[in-house]
Parts: structure tokens; C-alpha cells; sequence
């Protein structure tokens, strides 16, 4: 999976010179691009070595209703930051709507990006998913519940040690608890 988003940081383009103002625009025109490279029909351009699959997926990220309407237009499978599970049915209705007025394929990955840490920690961990196994198992339920087909789990930790422990957790404690 080939994952891109126009980015939100703008230190991060001013630092490389970049005008912010005009990252959607840069976007646009990569897609395709990246498109043609990914499946290798760029006459004289090579892609080596090549990927296991016939066609990479690509991901499109970002929550904006810009961002949204390319991950169905260019991508095959839209990551958001920031969405709430009980507002992804809308915006999934909107994806498989855009999807079809492009011409797209209806399959189409929906996934969920979730900051976890099991237990209690005693630090500011930030916006995360916490506490106990069966807890944190449910509510990472409601985002398939609500249109996410794949998880992706980022486990807090301030070290090594501590992201190997909540990697164990998750897997001992709470993946039981997930079912299939």
C-alpha cells in the first residue's frame, strides 16, 4: 500500500520552500502520475524493483471534503485523521457516491487510524484510546461498526521497551476481545 496525504503542517513546506497554498493543486497532478508509475504504464520510466502486486493500492489520506472526494476519484482506500467513528457512515455514503459518478470500482478500503495504550499510563498520552483490554476493544469495534474495513493501531510509548509491552498487551489482553 502506497499511502499519501497534501499535509497539514505548513513549518514542514516552508521548510522545503514549498507554497502551502498550493499543495492541493501539487496533489492533483501527482496522482495520476503516481498511478501510472505504481502500474508501470509510464512509457521509458522504471519502477524497480517492482511490486509483488499487479496494481499497488493507493491510499489517500486527509478528512477534508477536498481530500474525500480524491481518495474516491484517485484511491483505493481512503485513511482519515481527526473523524470521529459515529460520523464515518456519511462520509463512506459520500466516497461510494463519488466513487460511482467517477467510474471508480466500488471495492474500496475505508480505514482507521487509532492511538492506543493499554492500561493506565501515568503521562500525557494525548488523544488515545485507554484503559482496559475489553474497553478499548469496544471501541475499537465501533469503527468497523461504522465503515472501517482495516485498523491501524499506533501504540504510545515513551521507549523501546515500553512500545514492545503495549504491543504484548494489545495482543495478550486485547486482540481476544476483538473476534473476527
Amino acid at each position: 500500500i502506497v499511502g499519501v496525504g497534501a499535509g497539514h503542517v505548513e513549518a514542514e513546506f516552508a521548510l522545503l520552500g514549498v507554497d502551502f497554498a498550493a499543495r492541493g493543486a501539487y496533489m492533483e497532478a501527482a496522482l495520476p502520475a503516481l498511478r501510472a508509475a505504481l502500474d508501470g504504464s509510464v512509457p521509458g520510466a522504471v519502477l524497480a524493483p517492482r511490486p509483488v502486486q499487479a496494481s499497488v493500492p493507493l491510499w489517500v489520506g486527509g478528512s477534508s471534503p477536498v481530500a474525500v472526494r480524491r481518495a474516491a476519484q484517485h484511491g483505493d482506500g481512503w485513511l482519515p485523521q481527526g473523524v470521529r467513528p459515529r460520523d464515518l457512515p456519511g462520509i463512506v455514503t459520500r466516497l461510494r457516491d463519488l466513487r460511482a459518478e467517477a467510474g471508480r470500482p466500488e471495492a474500496f478500503d475505508v480505514g482507521a487510524n487509532v492511538g492506543c495504550y493499554v492500561g493506565t499510563p501515568t503521562w500525557d498520552v494525548g488523544r488515545t484510546l485507554v484503559g482496559e483490554p475489553r474497553a478499548i476493544a469496544a471501541s475499537l469495534r465501533t469503527w468497523t461498526e461504522n465503515g472501517a474495513n482495516q485498523l491501524q493501531v499506533r501504540f504510545r510509548s515513551r521507549d523501546r521497551a515500553e512500545l514492545v509491552d503495549q504491543i504484548e498487551r494489545f495482543g495478550a489482553e486485547v486482540a481476544p476481545h476483538l473476534g473476527t
